[in-house]
């Protein structure tokens, strides 16, 4: 075998083959993790609702009086009344409109 080598060192002036550099190299780095979306904040997932300025400054008020960020009333009083409308304690007072999906 060390004749083998010595041969191909002269063959190839001491370059190695391409094989033997392939086998060499070296696993690349663990994949960067996927992005998330800028949709995500965390394990929370943005929306936009339209609401009234009134609604808005309530929010503002509420959140301000209670030392809360206003994104965790908002969970707060979102999760509490689809709650309450999916428990059958609130009717909504609205009608359903009737759309062709």
């Amino acid at each position: 075998m060390a004749k083998k080598k010595d041969l191909t060192s002269k063959i190839t002036g001491g370059v190695q083959s391409w094989k033997t550099q392939a086998d060499q190299i070296v696993q690349p780095a663990e994949p960067e993790p996927e992005k998330k979306s800028s949709l995500w904040a965390g394990k929370y997932m943005r929306k936009t609702y339209t609401l009234p300025e009134s609604t808005v400054d309530r929010v503002s008020e509420l959140a301000a009086q209670y030392g809360i960020g206003k994104s965790e009333l908002a969970r707060y009083l979102l999760d509490y009344a689809l709650s309450q409308v999916e428990s059958g304690k609130h009717e909504l007072p609205l009608k359903v409109k009737h759309t062709l999906e």
